[in-house]
This record gives C-alpha cells, structure tokens and sequence, in this order.
C-alpha cells in the first residue's frame, strides 16, 4: 500500500521561511465541461500538521465523492488560503488542453499569492509536469512525481477542483441530461460516447477531443435535455 501524503516535500521549502502553494488539475481528459486547477496553501510552518495528517487527505481518485465533500471545509478552514480557476470548453478548443490549464493554473496560484503575507517567498508544487506559464512569469515550480499521492498541498489542491467540478457537471447534467454527465462527470464512457453519436455535441462539448467518437457513426439529430 502506497504511504499517505505528507509534508517531506513541503518541509524543504517551509524550514527556510518559504511558503508552498500546491496545485492540480481535474477534468484534463474529460470530453465535455472544463478543466479546473485547485490552488491550496497551508499556513507556514504548518499550523497542526498533524491534525492535517489525521484527516486523510489523499490523492482525489483514491477517495470517495462523499470523503471528497467532507474533507473540502475542512482542508478550506486549514487553509491559508485557496483558490480555485477553470478554463471552458471554448478555451480549450481555442487554444488546445495544455494552454487552458496552464492559464487556469496561473489564475489559481496568482490568487492564492495575493493572500499571503507581502514581499515573503513561495513556490509552487506541481503534480509531475513542469508548467511553462510559470517559468515564463518568473514563478518558482517544483514537479513532484506524482505529487497528489505524495504532498499533501497538491492532494489537497486535488480534492477542492475535484469536487467543485463534479458538482458544476452535476448541475449542467440537468439541461443535458442525455449525457449522463452526473455520473460520467463529461468523461468518454461508453454512454456519453453513445449519446454523442446519437445527439451530437453540446455548446459544452470539446471539439477537438470528440472528432473521432463523432467519426465512428455519423451524429445524427441534436442535443436534448
């Protein structure tokens, strides 16, 4: 069983005075809705780490809807601060999946920096990937191999996005009903590909990640609620 993540990575930064902000990101493979990036920063040095530790924060996909939604004000309550920013579908289509993240991670960590104490250093933990909007900005990043499973700021980062997008897919899975999207999330499952094919796209829908399911049987009709 793989350890819970903890503050090890977090500690070489927080032991010199600089505070850590965590990010990750959900909905980056999705193929309808947006992606979101959660930006958490915990107090410096970490106020009760081990009440934190206690709460079982961990990487979103090993937890629970209902574990996810419990946790989020708690890990708000805990937080120094947080933020949490999205790019659209259109976005997406315009200017292709990585740019959008990395505009929504850069909203996120801008956010979250203009909360903490002024002229005080920080850096941003990332979930493996470097981002280059960061480097291009001057912002300090550090790539954790899979960071939501092994710092505890990215899981944290991992569950505020996670459930604040599944609830946003729940709330449009009432106009769109045929999608399914209430429990796909806007995920290609074989039901959401169906009705893809069925309905075709929805103004919610990434043009450039449903050509092929579109290609598998000509769409017919459109959306319906």
């Amino acid at each position: 069983m793989h350890p819970m993540p903890d503050f090890r990575t977090e500690d070489q930064y927080t032991a010199s005075g600089t505070y850590v902000i965590g990010i990750d990101e959900v909905g980056r493979g999705s193929l309808a809705g947006p992606v979101m990036v959660g930006a958490v920063c915990f107090p410096l040095p970490p106020d009760r780490a081990s009440d934190l530790l206690a709460l079982g924060i961990n990487d979103s996909k090993l937890k629970t809807a209902t574990a996810r939604q419990l946790l989020v004000p708690r890990i708000r309550e805990r937080a120094m601060a947080w933020s949490i920013a999205s790019s659209d579908s259109e976005c997406i289509d315009r200017y292709g999946i990585t740019d959008a993240f990395e505009d929504a991670a850069f909203q996120a960590v801008t956010a979250v920096s203009r909360m903490l104490p002024r002229h005080t250093p920080w850096v941003v933990l990332t979930d493996t990937l470097t981002v280059k909007r960061f480097r291009q900005t001057g912002i300090s990043q550090h790539a954790v191999l899979h960071g939501d499973r092994n710092s505890i700021t990215i899981a944290a980062a991992s569950i505020l996005a996670k459930v604040e997008r599944d609830e946003y897919m729940t709330t449009l899975h009432q106009e769109f009903s045929a999608y399914n999207w209430i429990k796909n999330k806007g995920y290609g499952t074989s039901d959401h590909r169906e009705a893809l094919r069925l309905y075709g796209p929805t103004p919610h829908h990434r043009k450039l990640f449903i050509r092929n399911v579109l290609l598998e049987r000509s769409a017919v009709g459109k959306w319906q609620k």
